[in-house]
């Protein structure tokens, strides 16, 4: 009883992990099939509106789709978060390991994570400019310089260059 109780607090971040896993794993199929506090508008079931088997798997495969790309986000970032505790965990205490296993891993796969970061941001910028969110956007989804707030009135023209010497320069 006593190696049981070891095993199982030298394995207990690892059963942690496991039943939050699980339990967002339910929560998701919740949300897909519309149980629980999902449910929204529930059909009676002497309905002949009943949906169809075929309708719940294209809906499943549906949302699957649509979040497909926020699933393969996170699934990069938590890779990124695993294997950079991995390296941590293998170097030690040894500072210089630790120092080369940062650089191994932040070298190689931040650019990865700042791509998406960028993704998320630049996506979200461009809902909202879509969105109407931005005043300084046209039905066209061009930018429109505001006038100053000064009130300048019109743009000056720039000066022209001085002329070229006889050597082109």
């Amino acid at each position: 009883m006593d190696a049981l109780a070891q095993q199982l607090v030298s394995n207990a971040w690892t059963i942690l992990i496991v039943l939050f896993l699980l339990g967002f794993f339910v929560q998701w199929m919740a949300w897909v099939f519309g149980w629980g506090r999902f449910s929204g508008s529930r059909v009676p079931e002497d309905s002949d509106e009943r949906r169809p088997l075929r309708f719940v798997i294209t809906e499943f495969l549906t949302n699957v789709i649509n979040d497909f790309r926020h699933l393969l986000a996170l699934i990069v970032i938590l890779m990124f978060a695993a294997t950079l505790v991995y390296v941590l965990w293998r170097a030690g205490n040894n500072v210089d390991n630790i120092n080369k296993a940062l650089q191994a891993v932040t070298g190689t796969l931040s650019g990865i994570i700042g791509v998406i970061l960028g993704y998320y941001f630049g996506e979200s910028a461009a809902r909202e400019r879509r969105d109407g969110g931005s005043s300084q956007s046209q039905a066209g989804g061009e930018a429109v310089q505001q006038q100053p707030a000064g009130g300048a009135g019109a743009i000056d023209a720039a000066p022209p260059p001085p002329p070229l010497d006889g050597n082109g320069q």
